[in-house]
């Protein structure tokens, strides 16, 4: 089946997806007193440990720290929780891919939906902080550039995410790798220090780097008031589209053998 008669596939299973995303959002609160909370305590709470370790213990000195860390922060967390779920949900759901027909891109896609419902859910945190800050607002960027930086940020994590699902139906040490890589990553991405703080003559490998245009463009849109530079942002486009093209094909082309596997 061709990738055009998949995504019409998916759309007409959409409340499949509605059905999937809002199962994986009612049991990952499932008798949890706070509910839909916990995914603001937890930014919070990393918010306060990075904020008192970093910036008053070890002395990192980078103008609103706190600011700085939280919209560096929550796209990060986003790109975490969503892969670090999807790498095996195939394989999770081995008994569903094998007794009832619909498209397995399905599993992973819903997924990074939830996990993007949690991603919005976590600016109830961050518009207060820019409001307590007294940050300046720049608002044709926040309705235009940051909806548009936040699509391609879906797209990006959505291709990882069907890269990495597919993989790991074969090879099960892929969720152990990834573990180890987005650790890796997570100190390669700057969101506990600028850019400015890493030597120059190495800087330029780490924009290659697409979190660090991500963060980069999330902090000219929420924390400096512009709009992102157009050639970095044209380089997103190119990472989310990339992203995507590779993780779908790599998916379409396990996905026959999923049901021999899993």
């Amino acid at each position: 089946m061709n990738s055009v008669a998949t995504i019409q596939e998916i759309i007409e299973y959409r409340e499949l997806v509605k059905n999937m995303v809002s199962r994986d959002l009612k049991i990952k609160y499932k008798d949890s007193i706070l509910g839909y909370f916990w995914s603001l305590v937890n930014p919070l709470l990393m918010f306060g440990i990075y904020t008192v370790a970093f910036h008053y213990i070890l002395k990192i000195q980078i103008e609103d720290f706190p600011l700085f860390f939280i919209i560096g922060f929550l796209p990060w967390s986003f790109v975490n929780i969503s892969l670090m779920t999807a790498v095996s949900s195939i394989v999770d759901n081995g008994n569903l891919v094998n007794k009832v027909y619909f498209p397995t891109e399905i599993i992973p896609l819903s997924i990074v939906l939830s996990s993007f419902v949690q991603f919005l859910l976590t600016f109830v945190v961050l518009f207060p902080v820019l409001f307590f800050l007294d940050r300046s607002f720049n608002l044709p960027a926040i309705l235009t550039a940051l909806p548009l930086l936040i699509f391609l940020q879906v797209l990006f994590v959505l291709g990882l995410a069907l890269f990495f699902s597919a993989v790991h139906v074969f090879f099960r040490d892929t969720k152990h790798f990834l573990e180890i890589f987005l650790t890796v990553w997570f100190f390669l991405s700057p969101i506990i220090y600028t850019l400015e703080l890493v030597p120059e003559r190495v800087r330029g490998y780490f924009m290659l780097n697409p979190m660090a245009l991500f963060l980069t463009a999330y902090r000219d849109i929420l924390m400096r008031a512009q709009f992102p530079d157009p050639l970095a942002f044209l380089e997103i486009v190119a990472f989310a589209v990339t992203s995507v093209l590779i993780g779908w094909g790599t998916f379409s082309f396990f996905k026959a053998k999923f049901s021999e596997t899993v």
